[in-house]
């Protein structure tokens, strides 16, 4: 009698073990955990082999333990092949297409407002000898809007011939708010460093005579 209590707490030992390796592997259910942990499946296997050992089917035993070891081998072989239909979901691919489609998105809101910036720095391109200051500050103006959606979207060799443009323009007059707008709006630009004349634009910007308003 003694001896059957010590292997029904072996049994149940062993149980509870096979249970806690079935939640581990559910709840870590990736495969860079799944290689690390694979030697933790042979003391599960072991227990088996020992359990049957110390079990063998008897017809006078009241409880049929092989039973028991066919039920949990057959919940560990259904939650094996669960975890392998969730394995076939890529989740990393997934995940990858995704940032592939924002990406795209936001290439085309970013080439939509680079085309709207380009047709409103066309209509206030003025000659060099003209006086009209504020149409030149607005050519300024939506050109380095230009080069902020260019860096957005990584094309930071189209930003040169940008620049080129407006340093081109004769040196005018403008108020100290419209400069400070336009030093303000060149914090936009990502990874200027990359834009080989931005410190030109800079040193132009920062040039241009101040009137008053």
């Amino acid at each position: 009698m003694e001896i059957s209590s010590e292997r029904s707490l072996l049994c149940i030992v062993i149980v509870l073990l096979i249970i806690a390796f079935i939640y581990c592997m559910v709840k870590y259910s990736s495969k860079r955990c799944m290689r690390k942990n694979w030697i933790s499946i042979f003391p599960i296997l072991f227990s088996l082999i020992a359990l049957v050992n110390c079990y063998p089917r008897i017809e006078q035993l009241g409880f049929d333990y092989l039973g028991l070891i066919v039920g949990i081998l057959a919940l560990l072989v259904t939650v094996l092949l669960g975890w392998n239909i969730y394995a076939l979901i890529d989740t990393h691919k997934i995940r990858k297409d995704f940032k592939a489609l924002s990406k795209e998105l936001s290439d085309r809101i970013e080439k939509n407002s680079f085309n709207l910036h380009s047709s409103l720095a066309l209509s206030y391109n003025v000659e060099n000898d003209s006086d009209d200051n504020d149409s030149k500050y607005f050519f300024i103006y939506h050109s380095i809007c230009m080069i902020i959606c260019n860096t957005r979207m990584g094309l930071y060799n189209e930003c040169h011939s940008i620049i080129d443009n407006i340093i081109s323009i004769q040196r005018f007059d403008i108020t100290d708010s419209q400069r400070i707008s336009l030093l303000l709006l060149t914090n936009e630009i990502r990874e200027m460093n990359r834009i080989d004349n931005y410190m030109e634009m800079i040193n132009y910007l920062s040039s241009l005579q101040i009137r008053n308003s």
